[in-house]
């Protein structure tokens, strides 16, 4: 079963904050008169192919604690050898929940072939900073790279895919030389049944509810960091929530589903997904297909 955990902490933010977001450039990060302790900030990058053929880019930023009494959190952005003064305010947050140490940088003129640095400034009610860090940079990889490429079973829509021994049904697709790709299976109403993540173009999903995919044990590279939990949903027999893992359901017989597979480009490593800094996903074209 492909399973999946990680202590990476990413994702959305939750509502309830208070967020403006600012254009122009603005002061130093370190500015302020305290003595701010050093913090961590972390960063990946996801490039992918929209359904509608568009590319989006977006970047994740997670931090640790920051100081007691922080009033607000401050963001800062800057393009690698831009210097301070070229610092771009993208995000200020007040009042601060301590328990949310992520957020997304959604800006339309994020740049494939680009390295950004991310600051942080943590500040008390009179504007002094508390605390601040510095992101490692962050490569944005362009998901028009990656080539397109098909499923090669099912090959075409609405084909029968039978499953006599009940061991399950294989997928297959071309290479799209990414070396890693991931597979879900949904039902017409969209709910994600099945998905895992893979550097084989063949994968074998069991028909019979709570079977295991074939497979031996999880490549420690192939985890999905929290904060793509959202879009490379993995199935489980042992869901964690707080991943967004579903729970594994197998497909039944004379019932129609739907099948995608993405190829991922990863940063710095290839196919290294839990210790990737960037990546770009480009899907195939989803086919639904019958289960017998």
């Amino acid at each position: 079963m492909f399973q999946k955990t990680s202590t990476k902490v990413f994702g959305l933010m939750a509502a309830g904050l208070t967020l403006a977001v600012m254009a122009a450039c603005g002061p130093a990060p370190t500015q302020g008169t305290g003595n701010p302790v050093t913090l961590s900030l972390s960063g990946i990058s996801v490039s992918e192919i929209t359904p509608q053929g568009t590319s989006k880019t977006t970047i994740s930023l997670g931090w640790g604690d920051v100081p007691a009494g922080t009033a607000s959190i401050k963001l800062f952005r800057r393009e690698e050898g831009q210097t301070q003064d070229q610092v771009q305010n993208i995000a200020a947050i007040s009042p601060v929940d301590r328990s949310k140490t992520t957020f997304t940088d959604e800006d339309t003129s994020l740049n494939a072939g680009t390295k950004y640095v991310y600051n942080l400034r943590a500040d008390n009610a009179n504007a002094i900073a508390l605390g601040s860090a510095t992101s490692k940079a962050v490569d944005v990889i362009s998901a028009n790279d990656i080539q397109s490429f098909a499923l090669t079973r099912p090959d075409n829509n609405d084909q029968v895919l039978r499953d006599p021994t009940g061991q399950g049904v294989e997928f297959t697709w071309a290479d799209a030389g990414t070396g890693l790709y991931y597979v879900q299976v949904k039902n017409l109403g969209g709910q994600v049944l099945w998905g895992a993540i893979t550097k084989n173009t063949s994968m074998v999903y069991g028909t019979q509810s709570g079977a295991a995919s074939k497979g031996g044990t999880v490549d420690s590279k192939l985890i999905v960091p929290r904060s793509l939990g959202s879009k490379l949903v993995i199935s489980s027999t042992n869901p964690d929530a707080g991943r967004g893992e579903v729970m594994y359901q197998g497909i039944g017989n004379n019932t129609q589903y739907r099948v995608q597979v993405s190829a991922i480009e990863t940063r710095p490593n290839k196919a290294d997904l839990a210790g990737a800094t960037a990546l770009a996903i480009r899907p195939a074209a989803e086919i639904r297909f019958y289960a017998q």
